[in-house]
């Protein structure tokens, strides 16, 4: 079955892709002029190789789009810059930050 991985908060190059596991002589590699997608579509029993700029502050999802794979473990979070995303919410407006607080259950 087929595995469309999505990425939340980027788009990312898809600079390798092969059939089996990753490593060895099994990956095709494009590094000058690679694709540009949030979504690649991986075959069964293959891989891709993805290369995205770790820009963008915050706790991102990198997952299957089938849904009982998700269920299955087929889900990631990546937790970009975690530094530079607290300094953030320190920096937030202080009612902003009460309402956004408020959606978490968190005390006002």
């Amino acid at each position: 079955m087929e595995h469309p991985w999505h990425m939340h908060g980027h788009t990312f190059q898809v600079v390798g892709w092969g059939k089996g596991y990753f490593g060895g002589n099994a990956t095709t590699w494009n590094l000058e002029n690679p694709m540009r997608r949030d979504t690649v579509t991986v075959p069964p029993f293959s891989h891709v190789v993805l290369r995205f700029a770790a820009d963008n502050p915050g706790l991102w999802a990198l997952h299957c789009h089938v849904a009982w794979h998700i269920e299955g473990g087929m889900f990631l979070s990546i937790a970009e810059r975690p530094a530079d995303l607290v300094e953030m919410v320190n920096e937030m407006d202080p009612d902003l930050r009460r309402q956004s607080q408020s959606f978490c259950g968190q005390p006002a």
